[in-house]
């Protein structure tokens, strides 16, 4: 995952787009970023749909992410390296 930061002097937050490549196989319907404040551990989730990027505001700190690919069941496949 890719991840772009970009700040703003004006809000206590950054925004934050992360991207990643799209699936070959013709099974992928979407994509999900997690994302947390600890390695393997993602306490938030955004549904990216099936674009390859996605733009979060986030509070100054350390995040990891990975993305996950799922399909017309909404079944997740593996996720990504952080």
């Amino acid at each position: 995952v890719f991840v772009l930061l970009t700040a703003s002097a004006a809000s206590a937050q950054t925004a934050v787009t992360a991207s990643w490549n799209r699936n070959a196989d013709s099974l992928t319907a979407g994509y999900r970023l997690d994302y947390g404040t600890a390695p393997g551990t993602y306490q938030w989730s955004v549904d990216a749909g099936s674009q390859t990027t996605a733009t979060l505001n986030l509070s100054p700190g350390r995040y990891y992410f990975v993305v996950r690919a799922y399909n017309g069941s909404n079944q997740c496949g593996p996720p990504s390296g952080e």
